[in-house]
């Protein structure tokens, strides 16, 4: 049987080691992953126009990208971990069909879920197993830049595409009768997806030329005794894998979830992210045509400012929890606890604003007779006079 390949520490693609170029590449996936979320979330009333579906049934499009997600993402972190993890993570399932049908923009949703299952656990554990540990943390904040990156290109694609109008390429300019404002337009929301998903595409293409294993980041061939007893222990594990039966790894698989779910930082961490979840993404789902009804803003303008008002106030808290982890020297579990706290605060105050609305516009034919929002418009314009 053919021995497995001996990872050399000298391993490098154009003078940069292959560790970096694998930081590079999972950054790209990580802005790829978040821009394509971005964008889909502001998208949505447009794909509400389009098809002409409930608010309900968006919601329910809305969170088939984490049904694809909860789908794979317990099992690709447990087998990922135990298998090529930059060729799992290169696999492009970012395919969302452009169709007349809204069920097919479903489904693509699903389909991109699982497609970016492997990104976040099989990446981070990448970096962990090779990088210096002085180092760790540096890759993990370029990591979290990229995820703030990324929403904002995704919020410009979005204000972009909103205005142009859908059928672009096909109907003349002078063919439009209605602008953005008009409550019939609706913006080019396919385009982005195309767009996103080459992007999705092309960021995985370096992953396929990465290898399994590599050696621990700062060790070298020199001396060569150093070198051995480095690259050893990760040739023992590959022929160990190697050995190793499906049956063998996955009889782990339950026991390894129980371990999970008796860790409390890990249920804290699941909570932390319901709760922000729940609260971030019906606001950058549905705030767009909540401005767009209520103030008369375009899609673009009101995707714009969503994007404008909140990827600050996401920069800052990076920031400022990194510089109050540190000053305080906050352990994992204490970190894990003050954010459930704040989190379930955000969540609250999210849920305030179901009290607080705005007095709905006049709409003839709407919420007023054509008769009497004739006769009103008269009488205002006649005291103006």
């Amino acid at each position: 049987m053919k021995e497995p390949e001996k990872p050399r520490a000298e391993d490098k693609i154009c003078c940069i080691s292959k560790l970096k170029v694998f930081l590079l590449a999972l950054s790209l996936a990580f802005l790829g992953k978040t821009m394509s979320g971005a964008y889909m979330n502001s998208m949505y009333t447009q794909i509400e126009k389009q098809f002409n579906i409930p608010a309900s049934l968006v919601g329910i499009i809305n969170g088939s990208f984490e049904i694809g997600n909860l789908l794979l993402i317990a099992f690709v972190s447990y087998f990922g971990a135990k298998l090529h993890r930059p060729r799992i993570i290169a696999l492009e399932c970012e395919k969302e069909p452009g169709s007349l049908l809204w069920i097919f923009v479903m489904v693509g949703n699903i389909v991109r879920g699982m497609g970016e299952t492997p990104i976040m656990p099989l990446g981070i554990s990448y970096l962990e197993d090779f990088a210096k540990a002085e180092n760790s943390p540096f890759y993990l904040a370029c990591l979290h830049t990229a995820t703030v990156i990324g929403p904002f290109l995704g919020l410009l694609l979005a204000s972009f595409c909103a205005e142009l109008f859908v059928d672009i390429g096909s109907v003349g300019a002078d063919e439009i009768t209605i602008t953005a404002t008009d409550a019939r337009w609706v913006g080019a929301w396919w385009l982005g997806i195309l767009i996103c998903a080459l992007l999705n595409l092309l960021v995985g293409i370096p992953f396929w030329f990465l290898p399994k294993s590599l050696v621990k980041e700062g060790e070298s061939n020199e001396p060569e005794e150093t070198t051995e007893k480095s690259v050893a222990p990760l040739q023992e594990n590959d022929r160990n894998e190697t050995k190793q039966t499906m049956y063998e790894i996955a009889k782990d698989f339950i026991p390894f979830l129980k371990a999970l779910f008796h860790n409390p930082v890990y249920m804290l961490f699941i909570c932390i992210t319901v709760l922000q979840f729940s609260a971030f993404d019906g606001m950058i789902s549905f705030m767009p045509k909540y401005l767009e009804q209520q103030f008369g803003k375009s899609a673009s303008d009101a995707i714009f400012l969503i994007g404008v008002y909140n990827l600050p106030v996401l920069c800052v808290g990076y920031f400022s929890g990194g510089l109050f982890m540190k000053k305080f020297k906050i352990s994992i579990y204490q970190a894990a606890n003050i954010a459930f706290w704040v989190s379930l605060l955000e969540y609250l105050l999210y849920f305030a604003a179901y009290w607080t609305v705005c007095d709905t516009s006049p709409v003839a034919g709407l919420t007023v007779s054509y008769q009497g929002y004739v006769v009103s418009c008269v009488c205002k314009m006649d005291m103006e006079m």
